[in-house]
């Protein structure tokens, strides 16, 4: 029996093929000069013998394709726009295309068998890894973002999207070149920030000239008052013009709040006191009432009251515009105290003073109400969408957080968190409008602006003061220096820390302090989170005033420092 009888189909065509083709070729011509045993097995060795050149053929052919094949994939792999490489479990790079070699900038093999941190960034190196680890262990897509370093190409950032082969012994990634992405991303950013600053600037704009026509009108009021000898009406266009400089001071403050020189100067505060108050002030005039209602035992907060005084303010006023038939905003205060590990939505573990606003109002849209604190976000047509935001970053730079719960109709809850101090003793919040301060001796004044030196000198006069004023560094160095070389020796000197042209009040201070350790001397300047403002007496500054200021914050300093209590009794907002 021939061994092609019991083969496969395939076998079968290949014999008949053979046969065929010997047939065709008169190959058998010679078959009758042999017995018939020799005839069959010549037959079978004949057959065979084609058959395997018809399998080499095919061979070469399939050969041939697989090369033509293979070539076409390298072309491919290797001209892909998109870069690939294959890493082991170390992170070695095993294979990657010419993509890949171009986009690093450096020949094939000088990336082959190196690690691929060894390409990136060093602070990148860490989070590679763990993705890489994530990958293998979870054989899914995992991604990362980084820049390249000590290549070529340097400073290029990518992106990589790896998978783990069926095998789990490699990972290949996917690169893609994002540097021009977050060129184009970053120039939308900037657009989007200009675009939003134009919109802020225009609304602050609007708001300060009110503001200004306000102040200035009620002041060209009072002096025709005066003129016609009607000084009760003349104070209290006064009055109304402080009103206005008060709101102007207000909205720098917010506008403060979200860059660098927003940071908070904190100091234990009556917490519960400073929320009636300014609940109070925002709804003044409105038909809304407040109830305000807190522990018995309620501790105090560090904060910056001022800057607390306005998140209160903005939740209030945005409560009250939510009931505009009027009705009842409960504020409620309450110690609380979050473990580790409690369960629930807590930012912070420690002790908090949670501030809780409550309103009857209409309520926050669920598709809104993730969008609230977002700045220049706003649902009002006359609104610039910066009072919660406000509010947020505030409360975030006091290490504590907002949450709200709102339904449409069924009123809103914000609550407030604030880290608090159970065992400091509580203060009241600073009420300086009514402070009066009298005083006497050579004070010194140094400011780099003529109209802050003149109306701070005019403050200090008529509390008795001789006033000698100056507009650098140098220049008080040297007075200082005649005055204790002389009699009459300064009392104290205010000093601003930002000087244009000349020494600022920072520097002079050290001088100062050579000629006369005991110097008392007061930091002036508008920017709250310099670190002299934050703790001026480190920096041998006796106290520090924020500007702008009016003359009862100038007074109540002035108290201070000399320990006078001259302070009237404090009124209503």
């Amino acid at each position: 029996m021939s061994k092609h009888e019991n083969g496969s189909p395939y076998d079968g065509l290949l014999r008949k093929r053979a046969e065929e083709w010997l047939k065709s070729q008169g190959k058998e011509a010679e078959e009758h000069k042999a017995d018939l045993k020799t005839r069959r097995l010549y037959h079978e060795l004949q057959v065979h013998q084609i058959e395997l050149k018809m399998q080499n053929e095919e061979l070469n052919r399939a050969k041939a394709d697989l090369e033509a094949g293979l070539t076409r994939y390298t072309d491919l792999y290797d001209f892909s726009p998109v870069a690939y490489v294959t890493l082991d479990r170390d992170g070695i790079i095993r294979e990657l295309n010419l993509t890949c070699s171009k986009l690093f900038g450096m020949e094939r093999s000088r990336l082959k068998d190196r690690h691929f941190g060894q390409f990136i960034i060093d602070a990148d190196r860490p989070g590679f890894k763990n993705m890489l680890t994530k990958a293998f262990s979870s054989r899914v897509h995992e991604s990362f973002e980084t820049q390249l370093a000590a290549t070529d190409t340097a400073g290029a950032f990518i992106h990589l999207e790896t998978i783990v082969a069926e095998d789990g012994a490699e990972c290949r990634a996917a690169l893609v070149d994002i540097t021009e992405r977050l060129k184009i991303e970053q120039e939308l950013n900037n657009t989007q920030r200009l675009l939003s600053l134009g919109i802020l600037a225009g609304g602050i704009a609007h708001d300060f000239n009110n503001l200004l026509s306000g102040m200035f009108g009620h002041i060209d009021l009072a002096v025709e008052d005066l003129t016609g000898n009607d000084p009760a009406s003349a104070r209290g266009n006064l009055a109304k013009a402080g009103y206005a400089y008060d709101r102007a001071k207000a909205l720098t403050r917010q506008l403060l709040t979200f860059s660098k020189e927003g940071e908070p100067v904190c100091k234990p505060v009556a917490i519960e006191v400073l929320v009636r108050d300014s609940s109070h002030f925002a709804l003044s005039g409105s038909n809304v009432i407040c109830q305000v209602d807190g522990d018995d035992d309620l501790w105090s907060c560090c904060c910056d009251e001022n800057q607390i005084a306005q998140v209160i303010e903005n939740i209030v006023i945005n409560a009250r515009q939510a009931m505009p038939m009027g009705g009842t905003i409960a504020i409620t205060l309450k110690n609380v105290t979050i473990a580790p590990g409690r369960p629930g939505k807590f930012h912070h573990t420690g002790d908090f003073v949670r501030i809780s606003i409550e309103d009857c109002g209409i309520g926050i849209p669920r598709e809104t109400l993730s969008r609230i604190f977002d700045p220049f976000f706003t649902t009002k047509s006359a609104g610039h969408g910066l009072g919660l935001a406000t509010a947020y970053s505030i409360i975030n730079r006091h290490q504590g957080w907002i949450d709200v719960e709102s339904e449409p109709d069924e009123g809103t809850i914000f609550h407030i968190f604030l880290p608090s101090l159970p065992d400091v003793a509580t203060v009241e919040p600073c009420r300086i409008a009514a402070a009066t301060h009298r005083g006497s001796g050579r004070v010194l004044v140094m400011d780099d602006e003529e109209c802050v030196r003149e109306v701070l000198g005019k403050m200090l006069k008529k509390m008795g003061y001789t006033v000698v004023q100056t507009k650098n560094g140098d220049e008080a160095l040297l007075l200082y220096g005649i005055a204790e070389r002389s009699r009459e020796p300064f009392a104290l000197a205010i000093l601003d820390l930002t000087i244009t042209c000349g020494m600022g009040g920072r520097e002079t201070c050290q001088k100062i302090l050579k000629v006369n350790a005991g110097a008392v001397l007061i930091a002036a300047s508008g920017y709250a989170d310099d670190s002299v403002m934050v703790q001026p007496d480190r920096y041998g500054f006796t106290d520090r005033i924020i500007k702008p200021f009016r003359h009862g914050e100038l007074a109540e300093l002035l108290n201070r420092i000399t320990g006078n209590c001259q302070n009237s009794a404090p009124s209503e907002k």
